[in-house]
């Protein structure tokens, strides 16, 4: 799983310098007044890993900073990104656990004896009864 990681921020490296080129590029078009990187190319690059440099590129260039669609758009991207590398962190720190959330069990696991400590003062509850 390390050579996965690795290769995500080797990815979001090598995009990210791309992706900031091309803000810097976008910009000096859009001040001189030629043709410019279409919005869907910009959020395109993002997308695929370069959303540290659009960042910076956004900030440092002051560049789509003030389009408040361009910007949601973005950080959808980056919201996408976080939850994904969230997720897959999520599942290797686990470590293979069987289900990882423990409430409630009734929905991967067979009824049982309570534990221990599921008694009040040493006294088991008795289960439900089935409705009449």
């Amino acid at each position: 799983m390390r050579h996965v990681a690795i290769g995500y921020l080797g990815l979001v490296l090598v995009m990210s310098l791309w992706t900031f080129l091309v803000y810097g590029f976008d910009k000096r078009r859009a001040v001189r007044g030629g043709r410019r990187v279409p919005e869907q190319t910009l959020h395109l690059l993002a997308l695929l890993g370069g959303w540290p440099g659009a960042y910076l590129g956004q900030r440092l260039f002051r560049h789509k900073i003030s389009k408040v669609p361009f910007l949601a758009i973005f950080w959808l991207v980056v919201a996408i990104h976080f939850a994904l590398v969230g997720g897959v962190a999520y599942a290797v720190l686990a470590g293979g656990a069987q289900h990882p959330l423990p409430w409630p069990p009734s929905l991967w696991q067979a009824e049982r004896e309570p534990e221990p400590s599921m008694t009040i003062c040493g006294v088991r509850p008795e289960p439900p009864r089935p409705p009449r």
